[in-house]
């Protein structure tokens, strides 16, 4: 394959990367995700008698996105979650007042399989049915709604209306911790949200170009186990039995950690080669006595790197230099290996 298929298909690759996502109080402990607390709080942020001040806001809100605005926002008693049907089946939200009954089916990453029927049949009482019925599915991707009275609403529509009208609560109420509260909470279901249309594009992208991304990674790839290669060699040229072993660290990029027996089977050098494509170099020096802590400083003359810490309470001693060149890496890499053999020759000698 040319070399200018793959040089045009990165290029396209380039428009199509997917921005960082704010982290949020929700998205921190891995559970902005869940569909129970999420529709915890969005009855909490509904129900305008509660403490957030926000008043009828966010009910409104959701109103005005299903295109229900004629109905009066007041809720007749607290908004209702986790509802049992006479079948067992629980709705997610249920929302009262003294003219109407909305029922909420909140998605987040789960498909649409819900007894809807049975649903409208629990709503649709001799008590209720005098009532307005408003049924709505509300979900992070647009889903088809049932045949018949389901409004479908998705979280980007919904936050848009509400987005637009928290600058007047603002200036009505104050700023308090609600506001944060309520900004959190609409980031991390934008955050869920993502950019839709561009993942639908990254989706096409992979599908159409499938071959050439194989033959990409199958070269990334390629280029790595040379990197392995290369550093075993330079490694072997101070001293026998090196080997190498490989770690994907996320975010952090790739890392090809170098060991030497001589070393005691944990204490490593690592090429860390970044999402970039730059290169740092981070040492770890296992089990070294406190005593002999600046034994090693000395042999690695320490304030040559750009960071030096420790880990596992003070366990391991940890130095890094960044952005290394590709062509200095085999002389770090030799270098470092030499002084760690004259520490380690040295602290058995001590």
């Amino acid at each position: 394959m040319e070399l200018g298929t793959f040089e045009g298909l990165l290029v396209n690759a380039k428009g199509l990367k997917k921005p960082k996502a704010e982290k949020t109080v929700f998205s921190i402990g891995g559970r902005g995700h869940y569909e129970n607390p999420v529709t915890d709080l969005l009855a909490f942020f509904i129900d305008p008698n509660e403490e957030h001040g926000f008043n009828t806001l966010v009910l409104e809100s959701l109103l005005e996105a299903i295109g229900k605005s004629d109905l009066l926002p007041m809720l007749g008693e607290p908004p209702q979650r986790e509802v049992v049907t006479q079948n067992g089946n629980r709705i997610d939200l249920l929302l009262k007042s003294d003219d109407w009954i909305l029922v909420v089916e909140n998605k987040i990453r789960h498909f649409v399989s819900n007894p809807f029927d049975d649903y409208q049949n629990f709503t649709d009482t001799n008590e209720n049915r005098s009532k307005k019925k408003v049924y709505v599915l509300l979900s992070i991707v647009k889903e088809d709604a049932p045949d018949g009275y389901w409004i479908s609403l998705t979280y980007a529509n919904f936050l848009a209306v509400l987005k637009s009208k928290i600058g007047e609560a603002l200036i009505s109420s104050g700023y308090n911790k609600w506001h944060v509260i309520l900004r959190e909470f609409i980031i991390n279901l934008e955050n869920e949200i993502g950019d839709s249309p561009m993942h639908k594009k990254r989706i096409s992208f992979v599908k159409d170009n499938y071959e050439e991304i194989q033959n990409l990674i199958n070269i990334r790839d390629e280029y790595l186990n040379s990197l392995n290669s290369n550093g075993i060699r330079a490694l072997n040229e101070v001293s026998d039995g090196a080997l190498c072993r490989r770690h994907n660290w996320g975010p952090e990029g790739i890392a090809l950690r170098f060991y030497l027996e001589q070393w005691g089977g944990k204490t490593n050098v690592a090429w860390v080669l970044r999402p970039d494509g730059t290169f740092d170099i981070n040492i770890y020096v296992y089990d070294i006595a406190n005593e002999d802590v600046e034994l090693l400083n000395r042999h690695l003359d320490k304030d040559q790197y750009d960071k030096a810490w420790v880990e596992s309470r003070g366990t391991i001693q940890c130095f890094q230099l960044t952005n290394v060149q590709y062509d200095n890496l085999e002389n770090k890499l030799k270098d470092l290996a030499k002084k760690l053999n004259t520490f380690y020759q040295n602290q058995s000698a001590h």
